[in-house]
C-alpha cells in the first residue's frame, strides 16, 4: 500500500497537491518512510502541509522526516502535524528543535 502511495504522490502527477492529511488511516512507520524516501529520490508534489496526525508512527519516523525537511525537497512544506501518535516526546523535541516553526505535535 504504501509503496502505490508512493509512486502516485510526486510532482509530476500531482502538481497542485498543497495538502496531504493522512489522519486516522493507520499510517504505521515504514509507510511514512516509503513517502518520504520517495521524495527524496522523484520530485515531490509542492506540498504545504503534511498532516500524518492518529495514526501508528512512532520515533522510527523522526529520522526520515527529518532527513526530509532538512534537505530542502519540499520547500513549500510550511507545517508538519504529526499529534497523536505513539512518537515519545524526546523525539518530537528533536523535530520541534530543528523546526519550530514547521513541526505541530
Amino acid at each position: 500500500q504504501a509503496g502505490a502511495l508512493s509512486a502516485t504522490l510526486d510532482e509530476e502527477k500531482l502538481p497542485r497537491l498543497s495538502t496531504l492529511k493522512l489522519i486516522h488511516c493507520s499510517l504505521i512507520d515504514e509507510g511514512l518512510k516509503a513517502l518520504t524516501d520517495a521524495w527524496k529520490s522523484k520530485c515531490p508534489p509542492p506540498l504545504e502541509h503534511l498532516d500524518v496526525s492518529s495514526n501508528n508512527l512512532s520515533e522510527g519516523v523522526v529520522e526520515s522526516l527529518a532527513d526530509l525537511l532538512g534537505s530542502g525537497r519540499i520547500p513549500s512544506l510550511s507545517k508538519v502535524s504529526i499529534g497523536d501518535n505513539k512518537i515519545r516526546e524526546p523525539a518530537k523535541a528533536v523535530l520541534r528543535k530543528g523546526w519550530p516553526d514547521v513541526v505541530n505535535c
